[in-house]
Order: C-alpha cells, then sequence, then structure tokens
C-alpha cells in the first residue's frame, strides 16, 4: 500500500475522534495568511459511504487549519499543528517547480473507485494556485512535498476529527 499512514489518519478520522471545536466558524488566521497563502486537502471517496464524513483542511502558512466535511460549507473544527511541520511543508511548496513536479510523477489512480480515498490538494501562494488530484498524478512519498503532505495531514487529523454523520 502507498500510503499507509494517510489511510490509517483518514479512518481514525471517519471513526470518530474527539474534535476540537471552538464553535467559532471564522478562518483561522495566522501571520502570512493575509496572503492568502493556504494549501487545501480535499478527501473524497470510501468515507463518504456512510455519511459526508470525508474531511477537507485548509492549512495556513502559521500551522492553524480548519476542517470542514468536503463538499459542505460550515467549519466543523479549527486547530493548530506544530508550527515547524507547516514551515517545513511551506518551505518545500514555494521551492516547487510544479511544472517539473507533475512531468516527474507516475500516473494516479481512482482509489475512491474500489472504496478508497482520493486526494486534491489545492496550493495557493500569492498570485498562484496550484492543483495537485492523487487521480491524476501518483503522490509519491519519496517527493519531500508529498511526504511532508502526509505528515501534516497526520497532525490535523490527530488535533481535530470530523465526528461520524450517518445518513
Amino acid at each position: 500500500m502507498k500510503y499507509p499512514l494517510l489511510l490509517l489518519v483518514l479512518v481514525a478520522a471517519a471513526c470518530g475522534a474527539p474534535a476540537a471545536t471552538t464553535g467559532d466558524t471564522s478562518p483561522p488566521t495566522s501571520a502570512g495568511a493575509g496572503s492568502g497563502d493556504s494549501i487545501t486537502f480535499v478527501m473524497d471517496g470510501g468515507c463518504m459511504m456512510m455519511g459526508p464524513n470525508c474531511p477537507t483542511y485548509e492549512l495556513m502558512p502559521g500551522g492553524e487549519f480548519s476542517l470542514r466535511r468536503t463538499g459542505g460549507a460550515d467549519i466543523e473544527a479549527t486547530g493548530s499543528i506544530d508550527p515547524q511541520v507547516a514551515r517545513d511543508l511551506w518551505d518545500v511548496v514555494r521551492s516547487t517547480d510544479f511544472d517539473d513536479l507533475t512531468a516527474s510523477l507516475g500516473p494516479g489512480e481512482c482509489r475512491a473507485c474500489v472504496d478508497g480515498i482520493d486526494t486534491r490538494m489545492i496550493i495557493k501562494s500569492g498570485d498562484t494556485e496550484h492543483v495537485l488530484d492523487s487521480t491524476q498524478v501518483e503522490f509519491d512519498q519519496t517527493v519531500a512535498l508529498f511526504a511532508l503532505t502526509e505528515e501534516a495531514v497526520a497532525a490535523m487529523s490527530n488535533a481535530a476529527a470530523l465526528e461520524i454523520e450517518t445518513r
């Protein structure tokens, strides 16, 4: 399995770990957030089977994040991760040539087609936006961007999880 930690994190999130809700539905703010910089991780697929239980995280440069249900508008929880994890990820994001990266990656696969989870990353930095989709390109864990992404998603999942909703 190519994404064992990410799958474990998402299963834990879907199983209803306690959420770190704040009751505040305004987006988190941090140094750098005023510039509009964020990375959004949209998960979809098998976590939608029994209810809208796929997470969408929006990570700011300082480590603050918000959590929504994929496809939903309401913030379910806010929290923060180790600022160093966020800095490491943002350092790699800002130094990545995304055209070269996507050209070097293998093809993605539709994990949702077999009850797995697909991930889309929307990276906004300054006036630039990049979208990486695991159904289009392989999220290769030997590439620093994807290794750090997995670490950040795991940290956000541990800090705040969705409560299970059933249909």
